[in-house]
């Protein structure tokens, strides 16, 4: 193994990147493999909530500290950090219930002073605060965050190499105030916002921003993701007119109001990748006004929250009355159990796939794919097989598959309430 020249053994390892078991086998077979297994591994870091413990033991934060404490080579190899403030599981350990949604169970986050201690620790690019539950009720109230974690992580949201925030999951007076966790990140090119609550909404919407007439927020974000989803219109108060969204390449928005997808979907007037989530209606596509004179736009997502997306492509494709300069387009939704059949389109599939390729053939001369994608819940069996829906979605839409352009695709993700890829 030494007589391999070390930047052969790197490539190996280089292909292991994202199997953190392979990675760990690596290290502990030979010490060639060592440093490089190690840079992969400690890139990203996740620390999971605490479970309730029989015995006194360190929580997976405190073991964390106690590694990076006694290893220093290690703390500059972290590029990303991900705190999981709340989990799914039913066991893990947390503070007394509330009786307000607003004041629900405390996130370990609050007791745990491990996390203020690593912060200052690495130096990082990315950093994520997220609770991963359905309940909604379980977010961090950053007014209450003890002031050691609440200097730490507001330096980490300050840092000068910081080039993405997530957040899932948090309460805070205003937007005003949500805004200046990270305004003054000068190299953020992503932030995710979602679950975010506000408890301080001024009664007149000139009062949410009070100083972007003095000083507007012109971010370098690239990439952009916004659910407003059961909260207060977040949408809309990033779009603020004070706020320039113009470089922002991939957004990505999940709200079930029509007027705040048009909303920010406009302000973000340079975007090239689009996904939506949100409910269609019979009556319309829920597709925004904006996006019909977007000329950049390539690709749009489309998740909505229905089982069979064909009344959904219909509507998609007949609501375009001129060229599009569209690349791509996916439907994604959740998959029909039992084997149901029920295709959400009123008339004859005939009629839908006649329409779809008259529209395409008219307006959509630039467009390579239309993908399907069915969702399917981790440990779900109630299902028909890939095999079986792919045909039926290749006899629904023949003219798709054949002009070569019809994907279909599935995705399975856990069933914890979170909505994968648009929170």
């Amino acid at each position: 193994m030494s007589q391999l020249p070390q930047e052969l053994l790197d490539i190996v390892v280089d292909h292991l990147h994202d199997d953190p078991h392979s990675l760990k086998s690596c290290a502990l077979a030979a010490r060639a493999f060592l440093i490089s297994a190690r840079i992969h591994i400690f890139r990203r870091i996740e620390i999971l909530p605490p479970k309730p413990k029989t015995t006194p033991s360190p929580s997976p934060c405190q073991n964390l500290l106690a590694l990076l404490t006694s290893s220093p080579h290690l703390p500059p190899l972290v590029e990303e950090l991900c705190v999981v403030s709340r989990g799914s599981s039913s066991n893990e350990s947390s503070g007394p219930d509330k009786t307000s949604i607003l004041e629900g169970p405390r996130s370990w986050i609050m007791t745990d002073d491990s996390l203020s201690l690593i912060l200052p620790l690495l130096n990082l690019k990315r950093i994520s605060l997220i609770e991963n539950t359905p309940s909604w009720g379980t977010s961090v109230r950053w007014n209450d965050v003890p002031y050691p974690l609440y200097t730490a992580l507001t330096a980490t949201f300050r840092s000068p190499r910081l080039k993405a925030i997530h957040l899932r999951g948090m309460i805070v007076d205003s937007p005003a105030q949500l805004l200046s966790l990270f305004r003054d990140a000068a190299s953020l090119t992503e932030l995710s916002l979602s679950r975010v609550r506000f408890t301080k909404i001024p009664p007149h919407t000139t009062s949410l921003w009070p100083d972007l007439d003095a000083r507007p927020w012109r971010p370098r974000l690239r990439t952009l993701l916004v659910s407003d989803l059961r909260s207060g219109p977040l949408c809309e108060y990033l779009s603020a007119p004070g706020i320039d969204l113009g470089g922002v390449k991939v957004l990505t928005v999940a709200t079930f109001r029509p007027q705040s997808r048009n909303i920010i979907t406009q302000a973000a007037s340079g975007v090239k990748h689009l996904r939506l989530l949100y409910h269609p209606s019979p009556l319309s596509t829920g597709l925004p006004s904006s996006i019909f004179s977007i000329a950049t736009l390539c690709s749009i997502h489309i998740f909505g929250t229905w089982h069979w997306p064909f009344g959904v492509i219909y509507s998609f494709f007949s609501a375009f009355l001129a060229p599009s300069h569209l690349e791509a387009v996916v439907f994604e939704g959740l998959a029909e159990q039992d084997g149901g059949n029920n295709i959400g389109l009123r008339g004859s599939l005939s009629e839908l796939d006649a329409a779809v390729d008259a529209a395409i053939g008219r307006h959509f001369h630039l467009l390579g794919t239309v993908g399907i994608q069915r969702t399917l819940y981790l440990n779900s069996d109630r299902f028909r097989s890939f095999e079986e829906w792919s045909t039926t979605v290749q006899e629904t839409l023949p003219s798709l598959a054949a002009r070569g352009i019809l994907r279909l695709t599935e995705n399975r993700v856990p069933n914890n309430g979170v909505q994968h890829g648009f929170e």
